[in-house]
């Protein structure tokens, strides 16, 4: 619950950010500031070394860069279409995870699985809506955002449980810095001290929400805490009416019923096979 809160607060307050700077610098500091406040939030046990050391950094890398991407994507369409709409959209990323499991996993889904997936692909069409009306081009990007999103957790079980999960948080804001530190010097504009303020916001408050998911997972299984992400539609709804006088159109709030109740079978399935398998 609380990572739901923080999480679309991040994002609203990058969606504000972004009406006064461009999105390369956004995103530059979503990484550089949650980089910075990564040890101040005692997740640097042993150091530096202790946060660095991993036996496969090519596959932390690669999973690294495919979260970058899916920032990106995101960034850029709460750029230009409600908040509310962009989240709605992104919820096809459990689905996406369940079937690119199949190839790059080896784990074997039910067809009730794969039938509940193609309903929520369904759903998330109903949002997007395409060449049923002129909808911008921006609409696409979330799902762009799921697609490298899904990969990206993906990499993160076959990382296993070998990483320490700090380790996987220090490589994400790494080189999700470095590599937008790259970019970020041709869109550059001096904020002021309010601008700053801001721009640290997005990275600390960014680092403690994934603090917090990770010690979620510790204490509950994920079949228990995965759900509890459909509660980002709640908060974006919120942010969105507040800050942006935004709100879902009624095909929206049905794709939205569609792609949840899809995701939810999911998780029900996998739960329940996983619990048959043990018994």
């Amino acid at each position: 619950m609380a990572f739901s809160v923080l999480i679309l607060g991040m994002d609203a307050l990058a969606k504000l950010a972004m009406q006064h700077y461009p999105v390369a610098m956004v995103i530059w500091a979503r990484y550089v500031f949650h980089l910075a406040a990564t040890p101040l939030l005692g997740l640097g046990g042993g150091g530096l070394a202790g946060l660095v050391a991993t036996r496969r950094p090519a596959l932390h890398a690669l999973r690294s860069l495919f979260m970058l991407g899916s920032t990106v994507s995101f960034f850029t369409a709460m750029a230009y279409i409600p908040l509310a709409d962009a989240v709605a959209i992104g919820f096809v990323a459990p689905l996406l995870i369940t079937l690119l499991a199949i190839p790059m996993l080896g784990e074997r889904v039910g067809v009730r699985r794969i039938a509940a997936c193609a309903v929520g692909f369904v759903g998330a069409m109903l949002i997007v809506r395409p060449g049923f009306e002129e909808r911008h081009w921006a609409y696409a990007l979330p799902l762009v955002a799921a697609l490298t999103g899904a990969l990206y957790g993906i990499l993160t079980r076959r990382l296993g449980a070998g990483e320490r999960p700090t380790t996987s948080l220090f490589y994400t804001a790494a080189i999700g810095a470095v590599a937008s530190s790259l970019v970020v010097p041709s869109a550059w504009q001096s904020p002021d001290a309010a601008g700053w303020a801001m721009l640290a916001g997005i990275g600390v408050i960014a680092a403690v929400s994934h603090l917090l998911l990770i010690k979620a997972y510790r204490l509950a299984p994920a079949s228990v805490v995965a759900p509890f992400g459909y509660l980002d539609i709640v908060w974006a709804t919120f942010y969105g009416f507040v800050l942006f006088g935004d709100f879902p159109d009624p095909l929206t709030w049905a794709g939205l019923a569609v792609v949840i109740g899809s995701g939810l079978y999911v998780f029900h399935r996998e739960a329940r096979v996983r619990a048959e398998r043990r018994g």
